[in-house]
């Protein structure tokens, strides 16, 4: 499984690194903003899931979301907001984009884990 993780806070992105590292099924790729994700993207890699913050610099986490959604090639990618925002109108506008898991920082490792593992196709 193909994992992007998109974050503007290099802490978060290395406490996902060394949580997902636990699972060797797992590629992981990081990006600190929507331009280095497509950057990303656009050499190649196709994430299976996206592991997104709403708070960024230049383009939000949703806005992102909603633009690869957009394009068939990124359609079946499942996505998990991780963010400290609670506003319930972002809560709504990630479900209308089929985001599958909403977790509020600070978070457990544990449950990001278990989180991401719960979303992984079964063998």
């Amino acid at each position: 499984m193909n994992i992007l993780c998109v974050d503007d806070d290099p802490l978060i992105l290395e406490m996902l690194l060394m949580v997902l590292q636990q699972n060797s099924n797992l590629t992981i790729k990081t990006a600190e903003s929507a331009d280095s994700a497509r950057a990303v993207l656009k050499e190649g890699f196709v994430p299976d899931l996206l592991v997104l913050d709403q708070e960024m610099p230049g383009q939000h986490g949703l806005d992102l979301l909603g633009s690869l959604k957009s394009q068939p090639q990124y359609q079946h990618v499942i996505a998990i907001m991780l963010t400290a925002a609670t506003n319930p109108h972002l809560l709504d506008k990630a479900q209308s984009l089929g985001v599958q898991c909403y977790l509020v920082k600070p978070i457990s490792p544990s449950v990001l884990l278990n989180e991401v593992k719960s979303l992984m196709p079964s063998k």
